[in-house]
């Protein structure tokens, strides 16, 4: 077991720095066209850069602030329609993304004045009980944890058909955009990493609540730091909740799934860790330990078939 941790600093290569000559420095940068006067409006475009609303303000959270989308995302219905519910409450500025289970928006909190992640069941969905109810449950479960490790839940709500939480906001990115955009981490990196997400997964074990989906997209590592937080509870299971015995209902990504939960048997700690496990080495390698076309063929190798060795790679 690790005694300590190791520092790490993720989020791009490290920046060069600049040797100036000695005394001759005012000539040579007059000579490289950086004098003030022509360097000033790179310094006032990068002051204006750093003052908008994706980077100023954001302190700690769950959500990382990607790219801006188009605009035709940004005025979707789903937008339109909570920005009336939540009108004076919550400035909705932009969609962030949208998956299966939910819409995340970014918004700004007027009264504490802090940007903020704001995840929406969509209306569709939110009219399916059992839907609205898991999605209910992913919200309170999530906000029931405090850990530097875990997402924070701020506020979970209900607005006539309109249900959503409310996130923190991370300035960063998911374990997958940083291997996609940088490459594979280091050994080092990748022991910090599952060191960090273990501290989490075993925080919220101790409270009967297994995750059932660890994968890169649900690890947020912080820019600044390397921090690694561990997001969206959409599927997990609350023992005090949940029936014991196999499901009916089987729920997690494939290429990270545990083979109990692959074949709907009941799960406990122990799956989340060979979900970690297989995570750990999609960060090493940048790929996961099977492949196949569908579905049923990756299951079929978690069940059956020994993983690679990483070294072989």
């Amino acid at each position: 077991m690790l005694q300590r941790r190791v520092p790490l600093r993720l989020g791009g290569p490290d920046r060069q720095g600049l040797v100036l000559p000695g005394r001759g420095h005012r000539a040579w940068i007059r000579a490289q066209g950086l004098d003030r006067a022509r360097s000033r409006p790179r310094v006032a475009s990068r002051r204006a850069s750093l003052s908008s609303p994706a980077v100023a303000g954001v302190k700690g959270g769950a959500i990382a602030v990607p790219t801006p989308i188009p605009v035709s995302h940004q005025v979707s219905p789903e937008f339109l329609r909570l920005q009336t519910e939540v009108a004076g409450r919550y400035s909705l500025e932009r969609e962030l993304g949208r998956g299966g289970m939910g819409i995340v928006l970014l918004a700004r909190d007027v009264a504490l004045d802090r940007l903020v992640a704001i995840k929406l069941l969509p209306p569709e969905l939110a009219a399916q009980s059992e839907l609205r109810e898991r999605f209910l449950r992913e919200a309170r479960t999530a906000a029931g944890l405090s850990h530097p490790h875990i997402v924070p839940i701020h506020a979970v709500e209900e607005h006539n058909d309109l249900v959503f939480f409310v996130m923190g906001l991370v300035d960063g990115q998911t374990l997958r955009e940083r291997v996609e955009q940088h490459g594979p981490l280091s050994p080092r990196a990748t022991m910090q990493l599952v060191q960090e997400v273990a501290w989490a997964l075993g925080y919220a074990h101790s409270r009967g609540i297994v995750h059932r989906d660890i994968k890169p997209e649900n690890i947020m590592l912080e820019r600044a730091t390397g921090r690694s937080m561990v997001t969206d509870f959409g599927i997990a299971s609350v023992a005090a909740l949940d029936e014991p015995g196999p499901s009916s209902t089987i729920s997690g990504t494939a290429r990270y799934m545990s083979p109990e939960q692959a074949v709907g048997e009941a799960v406990d700690a122990r799956s989340d860790l060979y979900s970690l496990g297989v995570t750990a080495f999609f960060a090493l390698t940048g790929r996961t330990p099977f492949e196949a076309p569908t579905s049923h063929a990756l299951v079929a190798q978690h069940l059956t078939a020994p993983p690679p060795s990483v070294s072989t790679l």
